[in-house]
C-alpha cells in the first residue's frame, strides 16, 4: 500500500516530494492538545486540514538538552479538496 500511495496515481512522490502542514493547537484536554487546525500544501495547492491528536509528549533531547515535542495525530485527506484534477476526482470517488 505504501508504494501505491507514493505512485503517480496518488501522491506522485517522485515528482513532488514535499508536503507542508502548518497549524495551531485548537482544542485541549487540560494542558494537552487534542486537535490542531491548519493547512496542508501539496502539489502547490493549500487547503485546510484538521488533525486529531491521540497523544502528545514533550521531553528533553538527550543530546542537546533542549525540550522537543512529538505527537501521534490523524487527519483525513479528501483529494478533491487538494486539487480539481480528474485524477483527484477519481481518487475521491474511490475513497468516499
Amino acid at each position: 500500500m505504501d508504494e501505491h500511495a507514493k505512485s503517480p496515481e496518488i501522491f506522485d512522490c517522485d515528482e513532488v516530494s514535499t508536503a507542508i502542514y502548518s497549524g495551531k493547537f485548537s482544542k485541549f484536554n487540560g494542558a494537552a492538545p487534542t486537535e490542531a487546525q491548519g493547512t496542508l500544501t501539496m502539489h502547490g495547492v493549500t487547503k485546510p486540514v484538521t488533525l486529531v491528536i491521540n497523544s502528545f509528549m514533550c521531553k528533553p533531547n538527550p543530546m542537546t538538552k533542549k525540550e522537543v515535542c512529538g505527537a501521534d495525530a490523524i487527519g483525513i485527506l479528501r483529494p478533491r479538496r487538494l486539487s480539481e484534477s480528474p485524477l483527484a476526482t477519481s481518487m475521491a470517488s474511490r475513497w468516499a
